[in-house]
């Protein structure tokens, strides 16, 4: 049964509540949003949500980074992370960009998304886009592929000047990364070797 993230509760009030303004906006920095941990996503597909409509959050963000973490750090595998279906619904925001870091992000105010770590440039989905609700492209379905490595925790995030009304919605699968295969003459050229270090062995004997 497919799993469901839901980040409206009592965690992200706690996380938010302090941040909320007079006029009902949230200004946040990099907020920590639930964590996937990457082989469980091979059974279970996760969902990413964030609804900035809920009342907790006043209906509007601004200034920040959501960050989901992807938890490979438990396992001696590699995997292959698929995201798609990735939807905003009655949403408006400025200068958002959804990609995956080595590290947390932020977005600060005049200075815009302030990674400590390495923006992967393979897994940008895109970057300092605005999106209008009810506009085509709001809606439309994305999709990106990328690997996590063993013992690594990437983080995917969310980080924008402002987010007004609805929300997003991201879908993550996750398979065993394929091994890299050998090139199809190499295990000739190893037999081919032996055989000359087995020639010239012969000879000094």
């Amino acid at each position: 049964m497919k799993m469901w993230i839901r980040t409206c509760g009592l965690a992200v009030a706690a996380a938010f509540g302090a941040v909320l303004s007079m006029a009902g906006a949230a200004t946040a920095a990099a907020v920590d949003m639930p964590t996937f941990v990457v082989a469980d996503l091979v059974t279970t597909p996760g969902e990413a949500y964030y609804d900035v409509s809920d009342p907790i959050e006043g209906g509007e963000l601004n200034f920040f980074g959501l960050n989901w973490a992807l938890d490979n750090s438990g396992s001696g595998e590699a995997y292959e992370i698929t995201i798609d279906g990735i939807r905003f619904w009655d949403t408006v925001s400025s200068d958002l960009s959804l990609f995956v870091s080595t590290s947390k992000v932020d977005y600060a105010s005049g200075s815009g998304i302030t990674p400590s770590g390495t923006v992967l440039p393979a897994a940008i989905l895109f970057s300092g886009q605005s999106f209008a609700a009810g506009t085509p492209g709001a809606d439309a379905p994305l999709s990106l592929t990328f690997q996590v490595p063993a013992f690594t925790t990437y983080y995917l995030s969310l980080a924008g000047s402002s987010l007004k009304g609805g929300g997003i919605l991201l879908e993550l699968n996750a398979a065993e990364a394929s091994p890299v295969p050998l090139p199809a003459a190499l295990p000739l050229l190893a037999a081919g070797l032996g055989g000359l270090a087995l020639v010239a062995r012969r000879r000094r004997g």
